[in-house]
């Protein structure tokens, strides 16, 4: 079976899926694709090709850390992209650029006559909207993250790639319960046109260099991601406020930010780390954390519990259904009811106050990546190609 993976971001979980669907004997070529200047994407370190437009494919060199683990036979990896400098001369030549780009990618694949082309995506992608009005219908599958902006969901008014997919009855692969519950609130889903197929944690992880250079406390908790209202900060700092950290202090990094931000960053018991976070510094902070905090007020799913589970880290996290799906309350994680910062506050003090509850936690992740019928990469990649095989009956 010849396949396609197009990734138009979602790399940390797509990565061990083109690899593990090769090392079931499917022939794959893995498409990152990138309209932006490449230099640290999630889950990979790419080398030598900052200004790639088009397609190329990635050796040894382009990928040094993981060439091992993409070292099958019946994988390919390509890199495709748009270079963003013309679009910051004027809008015109941008649009020209992405048209070029396009427009060849897609003769690619035509020419490459795959047997499945599975788009992995967000539900307001304008790019695998373009890409599915100029592929074959009947061989498209296409995997979405995202199904709705889940901190206002709007579901009278799909964005023109869900349109699109209802429209041609595209089959749509969903990674969760809670997106599937979610997609079923548009009025033109068809049920029978849906699958939900998890993904395991993201392994490519565990193949990066931490950046020692980056100096943290002994002792941290930590929260990472790029930073809006809906991930809870405010909560967070409330439960704070409420206990006696010790020699702990809470950590926040990433992108984006919120009105309490400018409280925090004058107080001594956070360390505030804003900006993108390279996959270095990443794997470095999650390495070194004594525990993770998800203090979320809504979700579809997360990549942080496949993030951190890589390093066998605990995560404390909003009892909403997305994190209750992966996370097992006192086994692999724990959860506390959303928005309730007493609770938060409680199960921050009591983790602090008992390391060996933590370091069992630790323990049971590592049971739980192996054992669970879930989230292993060897159930999820049998369930890609029993898909697969239907579509193609």
């Amino acid at each position: 079976m010849k396949v396609a993976i197009i990734s138009l971001g979602h790399y940390g979980s797509t990565m061990p899926l083109a690899r593990h669907l090769a090392m079931k004997g499917c022939d794959v070529d893995y498409y990152i694709y990138c309209n932006h200047r490449v230099r640290s994407i999630e889950g990979i370190e790419i080398h030598h090709k900052k200004w790639q437009f088009g397609t190329c494919q990635l050796k040894g060199d382009n990928i040094p850390k993981h060439n091992d683990y993409f070292n099958i036979s019946s994988l390919r990896v390509y890199l495709t992209s748009t270079r963003n400098v013309l679009g910051k001369v004027v809008g015109y030549f941008r649009d020209l650029n992405h048209s070029i780009a396009h427009r060849r990618f897609t003769q690619r694949l035509r020419k490459k006559d795959y047997d499945i082309i599975n788009i992995v995506c967000r539900y307001n992608s304008d790019i695998a909207d373009n890409l599915i009005s100029s592929l074959p219908v009947e061989k498209l599958i296409v995997s979405l993250h995202e199904v709705v902006n889940h901190s206002s969901p709007d579901y009278q008014h799909p964005s023109s790639l869900m349109k699109n997919l209802f429209e041609q009855n595209i089959h749509i692969i969903v990674h969760s319960q809670n997106v599937y519950k979610s997609i079923k609130n548009y009025s033109s889903c068809v049920v029978n046109r849906l699958s939900i197929i998890p993904f395991g944690v993201f392994e490519t992880y565990k193949l990066i260099d931490e950046d020692i250079s980056l100096e943290l406390p002994l002792k941290y908790i930590l929260v990472l991601g790029y930073i809006s209202p809906y991930k809870g900060i405010d909560i967070l700092y409330d439960a704070v406020n409420k206990i006696d950290l010790s020699d702990y202090r809470v950590i926040i990094a990433g992108s984006g930010k919120v009105p309490v931000i400018d409280k925090i960053v004058d107080d001594p018991r956070y360390l505030y780390i804003p900006g993108y976070l390279t996959n270095e510094r990443i794997v470095r902070l999650i390495k070194h954390s004594n525990f993770i905090i998800c203090p979320y007020l809504s979700m579809s799913q997360s990549g942080i519990p496949q993030t951190a589970f890589v390093f066998n880290k605990a995560i404390l996290a909003s009892d909403l259904q997305g994190f209750k799906e992966i996370i097992k309350d006192g086994f692999n994680g724990y959860l506390v009811e959303k928005g309730n910062a007493e609770e938060l506050a409680h199960s921050i003090a009591w983790l602090i106050d008992h390391p060996d509850v933590i370091k069992r936690t630790e323990n049971n992740i590592e049971v739980f990546k192996k054992e669970s019928e879930l989230y292993s990469w060897e159930q999820i990649v049998n369930k890609y190609i029993e898909l697969f095989k239907s579509k193609l009956s």
